[in-house]
């Protein structure tokens, strides 16, 4: 059973940050083109946590890869996930329904996670028999 995003936010997982729940991920911002505007970018984040102590102030203390054009977006997701591997040590990589990057038996245990929780969401709104 696959879950959708509106079964996600039925049990208050809206983006990549919730469904991570504390865990290290590698995150795509895409461009942002009005005033003030920056580059595309993968991050690798870990909330609570800097993952590069000399980011640039409007990184947030996340290790970013920027983005510079299409043809960069892979080449700039896989340095990322290497960087991350090395600096964390995390093997095996699967892709989360919000388009995250992070730890393969962290993401099959969390879809565990949450298909349980919305199916027992489910049973609790159904009418009772009394």
């Amino acid at each position: 059973m696959a879950i959708t995003k509106e079964q996600m936010r039925s049990v208050g997982v809206y983006n990549a940050h919730n469904f991570a729940n504390g865990a290290i991920f590698v995150d795509y911002t895409p461009r942002d083109t009005g005033r003030g505007g920056f580059s595309a970018k993968w991050q690798v984040c870990w909330a609570g946590h800097v993952t590069d102590p000399k980011a640039h102030w409007a990184d947030y203390g996340k290790k970013t890869f920027n983005v510079f054009g299409k043809d960069e977006k892979e080449t700039a997701r896989l340095e990322a996930i290497a960087w991350a591997t090395e600096k964390y040590g995390i093997k095996e990589w699967a892709k989360t329904p919000f388009g995250s990057y992070m730890d393969a038996g962290f993401v099959a245990k969390r879809l565990g996670e949450l298909k349980a929780a919305i199916k027992e969401k489910a049973s609790a709104e159904l009418p009772s028999n009394d």
